[in-house]
């Protein structure tokens, strides 16, 4: 069983020039990349190997993708998620919390997989950072959970859907971590989970430091704010 979840409604007030700088970005070197060849040599350059770490390769990782299908599902994330978490943050701290929520879920891979000759790339945990920012964020945000396999589809608050999501990716990565069967699966599951748990963190020194609250008092009487 997987479960997606799929953000139904919560407008954003300012315009997401953090979101669209990245989204062009990882979509400009994705062409750039498109020549016969220059891609394989990009992703064993400079994709996260475990085995050769280093931080260069943590970071240009982030904007390195496989497949068209890799790169648009990324996208598609960071489009319904991020908006709202940089409305709340402003663009230049969102990226910044993009960037080390990257990080942080290349760091649980190499623990995982210190051994490992083969390049880790993409966005995702950086983009599970900010679904965990906006689990903190907006927890009661109206929000679909697509579960495949067999295909269902149910309305929920954004605390459950993105709370079942992450139950399964650790559900999904200690198993295939128990069975063996993690080099025969190419999703850098513990990826996902170190950047979630990052953003969670992120998520609650923000709501500490106030900025929660600034953003809610800011639009306390604009219609259709969700959190």
């Amino acid at each position: 069983m997987f479960a997606v979840p799929i953000e139904r409604d919560n407008p954003v007030h300012a315009t997401s020039w953090g979101v669209y700088v990245l989204v062009a970005t990882n979509a400009l070197i994705f062409l750039a990349l498109a020549a016969p060849g220059a891609q394989a040599a990009a992703l064993e350059g400079l994709g996260f190997v475990p085995a050769r770490p280093s931080m260069l390769t943590v970071f240009t990782s982030m904007f390195l993708h496989a497949s068209l299908l890799h790169l648009l599902g990324n996208l598609f994330f960071l489009w319904m998620f991020g908006d709202n978490v940089e409305d709340l943050l402003g663009p230049l701290l969102f990226v910044a919390v993009y960037l080390l929520c990257g990080a942080c879920g290349a760091a649980l891979w190499w623990a995982f997989n210190a051994a490992s000759t083969v390049p880790c790339v993409g966005a995702s945990g950086a983009i599970s950072g900010l679904m965990g920012l906006y689990l903190v964020f907006f927890p009661g945000a109206k929000t679909d959970l697509i579960f495949f396999i067999p295909y269902y589809r149910v309305s929920m608050s954004a605390r459950a859907a993105i709370g079942i999501w992450f139950a399964v990716q650790i559900v999904l990565a200690t198993a295939l971590e128990a069975t063996g069967l993690k080099a025969y699966v190419g999703i850098a599951l513990w990826a996902h989970v170190g950047g979630f748990l990052a953003g969670l963190v992120l998520g609650a020194v923000f709501v500490w430091a106030g900025f929660r609250d600034r953003y809610l008092e800011r639009y306390a009487r604009t219609d259709g704010v969700r959190v």
